[in-house]
This record gives structure tokens, C-alpha cells and sequence, in this order.
């Protein structure tokens, strides 16, 4: 999935990325605070205002370091299938966020997770609570080169 740093997203423009011809499917996970698409999870997160729902979590998102701190769905846990797959790396977190009702999302990119707390008490009640860092675009060009350097090794040229 490509979607690009800063940019800012509806939903509908999100289910055009992933379902190109037919757009996303309507009502469910896609009208809530998080989707699984494919080997993703598509994260609609709400910074200092509630979601659709009404929940309002104390998610935010730190530029200067990188660092999103992200609440699941209310009673979500470790132990869930999404959360097991997610913690695991079996799914490729990815942030949306907003800070005014009715806005579009921005893209933040992709998270890596740091640190996880079980049943952490909210005003919504108990959920998960997770401390992410940012994938920034240097860490992706820096992890492509590294993955090339493996699989074909270093190869020095000589101008001899």
C-alpha cells in the first residue's frame, strides 16, 4: 500500500487504495478506529477530540520523536487475534490521524512498537494501550540498502 507522509486521507480515499475498482466497503470496521486489510492495519486515530463512536482516548503524537501512543477499541487486549498478529509483526501498523471532527486524516506512516500495556484503565474503561515509533523515510531507504547488501552482498568496484 502506498500512502504518503503528511498527506491527508478520508476514509473513502483509504478503500480506494485498497479496493481500487469498488472503493471500501460500507459501515463496520471502516467507520470505526481501526481496520485489518490484508497484511495491514489501517488505524483511524483521533488526537484530543472523541471519534464517531463517541470514545475518547488520549491517543497523540509526538514530531519531535517519532513516538505515537495509540489506545485500541475499548476491552481490547493482547490476546485478541488483530492485537496477537500486530504484536507478533504479522501485521504492518499504519497511522491516520486527525485532531478536528469532520478533517481528513493525515498520514503519519507506519508504526514500530516499542511497548505494550495490557488492561490500561481509561476514562472509556480498560484497553490496550501501545508506545509506537514512527518509521520515518530515512529508516526505510536505510532498511532497503541493508536488505540488498544481504541478499547480494558487498560488492566493491575497482577502477583499475
Amino acid at each position: 500500500m502506498r500512502f504518503k507522509v503528511g498527506k491527508k486521507y478520508s476514509r473513502e480515499d483509504i478503500g480506494f487504495v485498497c479496493y481500487p475498482n469498488e472503493g471500501r466497503p460500507k459501515g463496520g470496521d471502516w467507520d470505526t478506529g481501526y481496520v485489518r486489510f490484508n497484511n495491514n492495519l489501517i488505524i483511524f486515530m483521533n488526537i484530543g477530540i472523541p471519534g464517531r463512536t463517541g470514545h475518547d482516548f488520549p491517543n497523540d503524537f509526538n514530531p519531535e520523536t517519532n513516538e505515537i501512543t495509540w489506545f485500541g477499541k475499548p476491552n481490547s487486549h493482547a490476546n485478541q487475534p488483530t492485537f496477537k498478529k500486530l504484536l507478533s509483526g504479522e501485521l504492518i501498523p499504519h497511522f491516520f490521524a486527525r485532531w478536528q471532527i469532520g478533517n481528513k486524516f493525515t498520514y503519519l506512516g507506519k508504526g514500530k512498537i516499542l511497548q505494550h500495556e495490557d488492561h490500561f484503565f481509561t476514562k472509556e474503561g480498560r484497553t490496550i494501550k501501545l508506545l509506537l515509533r514512527r518509521e520515518t523515510q530515512n529508516e526505510c531507504i536505510f532498511l532497503k540498502f541493508f536488505a540488498r547488501f544481504f541478499r547480494y552482498g558487498y560488492q566493491r568496484h575497482s577502477i583499475e
